[in-house]
């Protein structure tokens, strides 16, 4: 819901409720109590920015699992859905949605057949990213991260009702993780980012930014 749809059903409340005043005889501090239960209701969204960017986790799996808690606390679907992106021999990037199957300390976890373009790919170039894109009330969240792919190993058969011996599980270990954090239907656009750029031996560098500037609609 953008701001300015907020506000139409703010002034459709407040109207509706002075005419309920002057055709029921409601008093007055029930309206106003409405109102600002209806006011606080519009207000959670602030409350949950300010949530999402009070304080980082020093690890970005961490922050992860974090941000991905919050978004489920609001129903936001697919969080497990992530869109990873690979490149072939030919330099030609390529770009797939992938179930995430788990988000250990080591990085994104996931499962491919080795026959697959994408686990082909794997072996010509270990770099790859993946991004995930979650709606946050009026808000817009997005985790990206770019990093190097590993094989882990043989999915156990019994875990998946598989019996192919070529289906893997893979992990994407992260050098580079950028949380953003934007209000793209508001008429002044407001990016926050949170990045963490690997130093090496588990330590990461976190950097806060935030850039604005006008929407220009068309």
């Amino acid at each position: 819901m953008t701001a300015a749809v907020r506000f139409y059903f703010y002034q459709f409340f407040v109207y509706n409720s002075m005419r309920i005043i002057l055709t029921k005889g409601i008093k007055m501090k029930k309206l106003m109590t409405l109102v600002m239960l209806f006011s606080l209701s519009l207000s959670v969204n602030s409350a949950q920015y300010s949530q999402l960017l009070e304080k980082s986790n020093p690890s970005p799996m961490q922050e992860f699992t974090r941000w991905q808690l919050l978004a489920k606390e609001q129903n936001t679907p697919l969080l497990e859905v992530g869109a990873l992106a690979t490149v072939d021999d030919q330099q030609q990037p390529h770009q797939r949605f992938m179930y995430i199957k788990k988000v250990s300390p080591e990085g994104f976890i996931f499962e491919t057949h080795a026959s697959t373009n994408k686990a082909k790919q794997f072996v010509l170039n270990k770099k790859a990213s993946v991004v995930f894109i979650w709606p946050f009330g009026t808000f817009d969240l997005q985790v990206r991260a770019n990093g190097i792919i590993e094989q882990k190993g043989l999915v156990n058969p019994k875990s998946t009702k598989l019996l192919d011996k070529d289906f893997y599980e893979y992990v994407l270990k992260p050098d580079f993780v950028q949380f953003s954090i934007s209000n793209l239907d508001a008429d002044v656009v407001n990016n926050d980012y949170v990045t963490y750029t690997s130093q090496g031996h588990g330590q990461w560098e976190i950097k806060h930014t935030n850039y604005q500037y006008p929407h220009h609609k068309s």
